[in-house]
């Protein structure tokens, strides 16, 4: 039976016992298990060393170096009797946002051991002009010892508040504001008010002049160092790789410090793709899927093989086609984002079976077939006309020219007359020859054709021709070549591809000739004209799928953009403002990972421009947040990339009438618990992991977090500079 044990020190009320409420009582042994048993709550882990600060000598481990403090329980240094951090915050007036964010502050439990243990008072850094000599940090301290060693069911955080508009006064008054902006100011006011570095020497920049990314990441990173430690760098602080490629191909390179990093949420877009079947006899189908703006084609092959119940063998193909034409191949690791705007977007099946046994898919040679059908004039003569969409055949390079002749052969007979008693023994070779003729003999229903793209070459100014063909050598006209080689039987599709004078798609034409006597209908021609169309039943299954994970978003921050006329870079190389492309990546991870997902986009649209927040349910991981494939550094800099869930910032409705909770683990009670202003209760599933989330905490999995303490000696020529300067 799914429950919920009941807590016995809640009353009633609290616990949202009504009418309809069931209450179940199990009554067993002494030493005997309960058969009635709650759901196993997803627990993120802590540093692997927490158990060593068991025991009565915890207190020698309160100290700062090496962060040995961390090791210590934090219900150690509570007590049961007291709230344990399950205390609410009033709302003060539109204040729900700073009630959010320091709820989720208050539950990263080595912050909190900083303070409750008083460690902070040893740092005050009362000579930072961009600290508030202490007060900051006083102050945020005086409200977690009021969370956590309390016995009042909500308290008041307007000192702090107080403290928060002396650093950004857009948080005056009673406004709503952003918690993640909120979230910001505070570890900026804790880190200048906590910074162990009392005089910040001058460091000049270095470029990044070719230098390995490892290099300029260490040496920046010292750099910055040189100027801040505290307890918030070495808990939220982290670096971005930054790359700016100028269109005069300048590279730079840095690495930026950040405490919170800000994602986008990929938006849901409709993708439509034409589905060209195996089966010559089969018509193409209309799909339509939902997809992330930032998924690849290779996704959709999976929906297809699924929804149509594809065989296993089967993979797919695509294309962008334009009048008949392919214009564009596409891999299947390509954005669909980048499909759009290139044609219709077609997806043809083929089986791996129809290779040979040695051929790898890598190695398969995708050939296009354009299809053209002749037509008589009002006034004579005969124009080629081509069908909807050409088919794209797989070969392997060491297939014969006959062996790809063959294949054409078999996959358009279905098109052919039955045949007749005449021709029904006839050889392989004889029954092409009767309808594939290669000499263009006006009986002869089909042609096939080498597409020729010769190029212009012009001279003495005015005149120009067509440079000599690669198979034929004649430059004097335009006419496609015929596919005919005389030892096709042993001269290999690889080699004729080599042939090719300048770097092209090897195409073949195949021509369909309706005036010949041979052939009576018109089923080829209205077969490539049927579609059949499947998008609402296509469309419908997607919606049930539709589902953005944190991965995504994390995918959409390191997809390389240009950038737009209002943020142009200055490069130094060109002395220009240019719209260069801009790549952002995670290079450093910090041992406290702030995830800010960006629900409010702005829209420029209108006059006055507007914002618009995005709903769209984001799945994220409570456990064994992989960050793995998104760190472009070595494991001895990124610090790991495994982390766990403990807090979360969430946001309800829209922006001038929306509300912040929170949702935290506690590692005193080891439970999740719902924050709402003065309100706490514990929390159900739905609201660790809800449409509403807007900023997410996670915990490195691991060792403690590397201290900065002591600081590192200067370089002599540092020290040379410095005292140059003063």
């Amino acid at each position: 039976i799914e429950g919920k044990l009941i807590d016995n020190e809640k009353s009633i009320e609290e616990l949202a016992i009504g009418d309809s409420t069931y209450l179940i009582v199990e009554i067993v042994k002494k030493n005997i298990e309960y058969v009635l048993s709650e759901k196993k709550v997803e627990k993120p882990r802590f540093s692997e060393e927490d158990e060593e600060g068991k025991g009565a000598d915890w207190k020698k481990k309160a100290v700062l170096e090496n962060n040995q403090f961390m090791k210590i329980p934090l219900k150690l240094i509570t007590s049961l009797s007291t709230r344990c951090g399950r205390t609410g915050l009033e709302n003060l007036g539109n204040t729900c946002y700073m009630n959010s964010g320091l709820q989720c502050l208050s539950n990263c439990q080595e912050l909190t051991k900083y303070f409750l243990l008083g460690l902070y008072a040893k740092e005050i850094n009362k000579k930072n002009p961009l600290g508030q000599k202490g007060y900051f940090a006083q102050t945020y301290s005086d409200l977690i010892d009021n969370l956590w060693k309390g016995t009042s069911r909500a308290v008041n955080a307007m000192d702090l508040k107080k403290r928060i508009v002396v650093k950004a006064e857009q948080f005056s008054g009673y406004s709503q504001q952003d918690s993640q902006e909120l979230l910001q100011y505070v570890l900026d006011g804790l880190h200048e008010d906590l910074n162990r570095v009392i005089t910040k020497p001058y460091i000049a920049e270095k470029n990044s002049d070719g230098r390995p990314d490892d290099v300029i990441c260490n040496e920046q990173w010292s750099n910055y160092l040189q100027r801040n430690r505290s307890i918030i760098v070495d808990l939220f602080c982290g670096q971005l790789k930054s790359k700016l490629v100028c269109p005069c191909s300048n590279i730079s390179v840095t690495f930026d410090p950040f405490l919170v990093i800000s994602i986008p949420i990929p938006q849901m877009l409709e993708f439509e793709v034409i589905f060209v079947p195996l089966d010559i006899q089969k018509t193409a189908a209309k799909l339509v899927y939902l997809s992330i703006s930032t998924a690849i084609l290779g996704d959709f092959s999976a929906r297809i093989i699924e929804h149509l119940k594809l065989p296993p063998t089967s993979r797919i193909f695509y294309a962008a086609i334009q009048k008949g034409k392919i214009i564009e191949r596409f891999s299947a690791s390509t954005a669909c984002s980048a499909t759009e705007r290139k044609g219709y977007l077609f997806a043809y099946e083929y089986s791996v079976d129809s290779l040979p046994p040695s051929v790898k898919e890598a190695d398969t040679y995708f050939l296009e077939l354009n299809i053209q059908y002749l037509t008589k004039g009002m006034f004579g003569g005969y124009s080629r006309n081509l069908v909807n969409y050409p088919l794209v055949i797989p070969f392997a390079a060491q297939q014969t020219i006959w062996q790809v002749k063959l294949e054409i052969f078999r996959r358009f007979k279905v098109f052919l007359p039955k045949q007749d008693a005449k021709t029904k023994d006839f050889p392989l070779r004889a029954l092409y020859q009767l309808y594939f003729n290669e000499e263009r003999k006006e009986k002869s229903p089909y042609t096939i054709e080498i597409v020729n793209n010769r190029k212009k070459v012009t001279y003495m100014l005015i005149r120009s021709k067509y440079a000599p063909c690669e198979f034929c050598k004649d430059g004097s006209h335009d006419a496609n070549c015929l596919f005919n080689f005389p030892n096709e039987e042993i001269m290999t599709l690889g080699e004729v591809i080599k042939k090719l004078s300048y770097p092209r798609d090897f195409i073949l034409n195949l021509l369909r000739r309706e005036t010949s006597d041979m052939i009576d209908a018109k089923d080829m021609k209205e077969h490539f004209e049927l579609c059949r169309d499947l998008r609402s039943e296509s469309i419908k299954k997607t919606q049930k799928e539709r589902n953005i994970s944190l991965y995504d978003c994390l995918e959409s921050f390191s997809v390389e953009e240009e950038l737009d006329a209002k943020n142009m870079w200055f490069c130094p190389k060109c002395k220009k403002d240019v719209q260069a492309k801009k790549k952002m990546d995670l290079f450093r991870l910090p041992s406290i990972l702030v995830i800010h997902l960006k629900r409010f986009k702005h829209k420029s649209s209108s006059i006055w421009g507007s914002h618009k927040k995005i709903e769209d349910f984001v799945n994220y991981p409570r456990i064994g947040l992989d960050l793995t494939r998104f760190v472009k550094s070595s494991p001895e800099v990124s610090g790991g990339c495994l982390f766990d869930l403990f807090a979360i910032s969430n946001h309800y409705g829209g922006l001038s009438g929306g509300h912040y909770t929170a949702t935290c683990f506690n590692a005193v009670t080891e439970k999740w618990y719902y924050f709402n202003d003065s309100s706490v209760h514990e929390a159900a599933d739905e609201d660790v992991v809800s449409s509403a989330s807007y900023v997410l905490f996670y915990r490195r999995v691991g060792s403690v977090p590397t201290s900065t303490l002591p600081l590192p000696p200067r370089a002599p020529e540092e020290k040379n500079k410095q005292q140059s300067l003063q």
